[in-house]
């Protein structure tokens, strides 16, 4: 299916739910020239979507060329399947700032009639242009925490000794400790070693309580170990033949961003410190790889997270805002009642009283 919006100025905007095959080159090859698309806005994850939601993308061309585009999620309301609720991940992705506010207006006029709400969580540091412009199409800041709004990242175009240098004295301490107790650090390159990361980061996200690695991302990670062109570096350490711990980080465009990490129950009793190597080998294995930065996968402003943030910050990276996430409310009606269900499916849950258990 192929909607498109009225031209404004030139710009033309379509929402394709089946990319075809020339669509599919243009919105690669667009892709293509943009640096650090995050990899939830490429067509190879659109192809991994477990089909949970409709995935949608919303295309703008300027004359011939594409402009901007956005891979949608389209998010269904249980029994009021007319109303959906749109998420756009770490998108749009846009070739500059005009393309973005007709991208962002034409995408609205053509979803908001049947929206619950637009949700935008934007991968770009926040310059405060980009929030001008998504605040005068029509958005707005959301409180909701979808996804983080600070990271740190390290340069990898200085040398490894410029980067050990910017580690802090403590964090190499760690490193060294962990190179001198024997560690087996292997690379994942095969489909049976990336299922045994995780299953034991399933295992461990459930003793947190957070998410596991679901479907998509499972067959992301599939398709990138098949085509071996260095967009996934997953890494093992063993000691004497047991699992102790895993790190995994994905490729957006040319940076490496860290996404799961785990330790398993030999890992946390060993007492060594296993993610400041992995860590490590990590920045390594990117900087041999051709990645300009590395990123430490998000920071958090939430006393709880101190700790975390502590050990990433120890690195030496340097700390970036992210435009903030947006939302329009389209209809705040049903918004307020959704958000009303949820809060009571939340309560029966924690006191066993149903939905959920």
């Amino acid at each position: 299916m192929t909607i498109a919006a009225e031209p404004a100025s030139g710009y033309v905007t379509r929402i394709i739910s089946r990319p075809d095959h020339q669509q599919r080159a243009s919105i690669n090859q667009f892709h293509d020239s943009i640096p650090n698309v995050h990899f939830k806005q490429r067509l190879n994850w659109f192809d991994s979507h477990n089909g949970q939601h409709e995935l949608l993308y919303v295309v703008t061309w300027h004359g011939t060329d594409i402009c901007a585009a956005s891979l949608v999620r389209a998010i269904s309301v249980p029994l009021l399947s007319a109303f959906k609720r749109y998420v756009i991940f770490r998108g749009p992705v846009w070739i500059d700032l005009a393309a973005l506010s007709v991208h962002v207006g034409q995408l609205i006029t053509m979803l908001e009639s049947a929206a619950v709400w637009i949700r935008l969580l934007p991968y770009c540091e926040n310059d405060g242009e980009v929030a001008a412009r998504l605040a005068a199409a029509g958005l707005m800041a959301d409180s909701s925490a979808f996804a983080y709004t600070r990271t740190g990242r390290i340069d990898l175009r200085r040398s490894e000794h410029e980067i050990w240098d910017g580690i802090s004295s403590a964090h190499r301490r760690q490193i060294r400790k962990a190179e001198k107790s024997d560690i087996d650090i292997r690379d994942v390159t095969t489909q049976d070693e990336a299922d045994h990361f995780i299953a034991h980061y399933s295992m461990f996200a459930a003793d947190k309580g957070i998410a596991p690695i679901d479907d998509s991302d499972r067959k992301y990670i599939t398709s990138i170990i098949q085509d071996r062109q260095g967009r996934l570096s997953m890494m093992l350490a063993y000691r004497d033949g047991e699992l102790l711990s895993g790190v995994a980080a994905l490729a957006c465009g040319q940076t490496l961003v860290f996404e799961w990490g785990f330790s398993t129950e030999a890992g946390w009793s060993s007492g060594l410190p296993l993610s400041h190597l992995l860590q490590w080998k990590t920045m390594l294995w990117a900087r041999g790889h051709g990645y300009l930065s590395y990123d430490l996968g998000g920071l958090s402003s939430g006393p709880v997270d101190h700790n975390i943030n502590q050990f990433k910050t120890g690195f030496g990276c340097e700390v970036y805002d992210l435009t903030r996430q947006q939302v329009r409310v389209c209809s705040p009606l049903l918004d307020r009642v959704l958000r009303m269900l949820a809060k009571l499916r939340s309560i029966m849950v924690k006191t066993g009283r149903g939905f959920g258990r």
